[in-house]
């Protein structure tokens, strides 16, 4: 806690309201299992992609389940960011939450 002139010291872990608290919590976290999504199969993706009438929206559909990315950062993509060569698309990402820590990647 950040000390001001006329405040005094609390030792959060000398209250035992505060370590009973963070006991129940760490026990709740121990049982509670994770709600992990299943991934969508190829043929579900097809069934979603044919049922959908915008042009730009099957393209973002696609390509988040091909890479396997947030629907925001399949957003933030640029032209620019997209090359394709005969049997080949390059995504260069720029702006997603990886990228801000580690930079662009290809």
């Amino acid at each position: 806690m950040p000390l001001y002139r006329n405040a005094s010291v609390v030792r959060m872990s000398d209250d035992p309201e505060w370590s009973l608290a963070c006991k129940a919590a760490q026990k709740r976290a121990k049982i509670e299992h994770a709600r992990v999504p299943k991934a969508a199969c190829f043929e579900s993706v097809k069934k979603a992609i044919r049922n959908t009438p915008s042009l730009p929206l099957r393209v973002i559909i696609m390509l988040a389940w091909a890479t396997a990315a947030r629907i925001g950062d399949v957003l933030r993509l640029r032209t620019t960011d997209l090359k394709i060569d005969k049997k080949r698309l390059q995504i260069t990402w720029r702006l997603t939450k990886t990228v801000a820590v580690r930079g662009p990647y290809t």
